[in-house]
């Protein structure tokens, strides 16, 4: 799977028209479909604004790894700042995405009552 592929997966993953992407990446709506399409390639500058919006390495979207994990700042629990967040948790509804984390932060609370 290349770029084309997933700008069009993660375009639909996220609920959102060609429209509503090209207007959130300040681009018209025919250049995103030609990039979704493989009719055009997208510069080092789009493709940076599209992995950024999504929160993908630029080395997924290109499609050079299957590895798509992005950053999600959510604690601020001693060591545990950051929590990476599997693809998975991406595809799930945003309620069920919420309970995950929040479940998360709990047991890292318990982990660090426990000494473990």
């Amino acid at each position: 799977m290349g770029f084309p592929e997933r700008v069009r997966d993660l375009r639909l993953m996220h609920g959102l028209t060609q429209e509503q992407l090209a207007r959130k990446l300040n681009l018209c709506r025919a250049t995103l479909s030609h990039y979704e399409n493989g009719l055009r390639q997208a510069d080092l500058q789009t493709a940076l604004a599209i992995s950024d919006y999504f929160g993908v390495s630029l080395d997924f979207l290109s499609g050079r790894t299957n590895v798509n994990c992005y950053w999600l700042q959510t604690l601020d629990v001693n060591d545990y700042e950051v929590l990476l967040v599997p693809t998975t948790l991406l595809r799930v509804s945003p309620s069920s995405r919420k309970k995950t984390i929040r479940s998360a932060g709990i047991v890292i609370k318990i982990l660090q009552k426990t000494d473990c």
